[in-house]
């Protein structure tokens, strides 16, 4: 089995309620009763396709068996998604590994039974199940998240994204979630999540079909509604050095969100360091963001960026400027 997980440094959408993996009581199984005492032959009666059938208890077993198995495979994602989203990358870093040694426990002992509900289980179970799949850690997981793209109900769809984040397998078709990534038609869980797909995959590993799809929804990306969205563009921009797109960039450190402020603080400053021609304009940038007053913190994180690229420490504002204005 070849591991393919690594967490991704982003998810989830800023505000938004964690449904992707919110899952509510699992009614797999139900006997209606007529209120009538059943033939003692066949002690209850289910209908299939119109036509009455023995009732079979190993089969409610079965149901029953399979829905406490997905409520704790649930209980642990969302364990996991509390963490990545809203824990401490350096506190939580054990506790986030040991939930996810036992999500790809769970799932890799359990990767049919996750497959056949994947395929043909209730809404909530196709939800959990392609989400799980994720953390099977082998390409026996790429095959049913690729086709859970095709599923009818964008949340499933959303939850097969997150999957294959995790999964991370290099021999992921790019294209046509690069697509997904700038369908602004789509639920915007499936954008956030098409985004973080294509973020976990090397660039090393793209191919130049896939490359241009890549960067032309990315480029499209910075300017989405979704904050999270707007974040995943400005980040695949940076990773694949995408020069030409330093201004537009640039002009997301005056976002609304203080989180996408911040990340295209980081962004443009990695542009700026793996691009030596975009040294000077990315440090232009960012010297022109330390006038924004809004926040201390995003003025501190900004000088932080400027330091770190340029290896230099002025003490004001003018002589950041004076440096900026000397460079090509």
């Amino acid at each position: 089995t070849r591991s393919h997980r690594q967490p991704p440094a982003l998810r989830g959408a800023a505000g938004r309620p964690a449904h992707l993996l919110i899952v509510s009581a699992l009614l797999l199984a139900g006997c209606a009763s007529s209120g009538e005492k059943p033939d003692p032959l066949f002690k209850e009666l289910t209908v299939e396709g119109g036509e009455a059938v023995p009732y079979d208890p190993n089969a409610a077993a079965d149901d029953r068996r399979t829905g406490v198995l997905l409520a704790e495979i649930h209980r642990k994602l969302d364990i996991w998604t509390n963490l990545t989203l809203r824990g401490d990358p350096k506190k939580d870093a054990r506790t986030l590994t040991q939930v996810e040694s036992a999500l790809g426990y769970d799932a890799s002992k359990n990767a049919a039974l996750l497959v056949d509900q994947r395929d043909v289980g209730a809404p909530r179970n196709r939800m959990i199940s392609a989400a799980a799949l994720g953390f099977v850690g082998s390409d026996v997981a790429l095959g049913p998240l690729l086709a859970a793209l095709d599923d009818r109900d964008e949340q499933v769809v959303a939850n097969a994204l997150l999957g294959l984040s995790v999964l991370a397998a290099p021999t992921t078709p790019l294209t046509r979630i690069a697509g997904m990534l700038e369908d602004r038609s789509a639920d915007p869980d499936v954008r956030n999540n098409a985004g973080r797909v294509l973020r976990a995959m090397p660039s090393l590993v793209l191919n130049g079909s896939e490359r241009e799809a890549i960067l032309g929804a990315a480029r499209f990306a910075i300017g989405d509604e979704e904050p999270w969205v707007r974040i995943h563009g400005l980040m695949l921009l940076a990773e694949l050095s995408d020069a030409d797109s330093l201004e537009d960039m640039a002009t997301l450190l005056t976002d609304d969100t203080p989180l996408v402020r911040l990340a295209a603080s980081r962004a443009v400053a990695y542009l700026g360091d793996v691009e030596g021609e975009a040294f000077g304009r990315a440090t232009r940038a960012l010297v022109g963001a330390l006038s924004d007053t809004r926040s201390q913190a995003f003025r501190s994180a900004v000088l932080g960026d400027l330091r770190r690229l340029t290896k230099r420490n002025f003490d004001d504002d003018d002589a950041w400027l004076k440096y900026a204005n000397r460079l090509n």
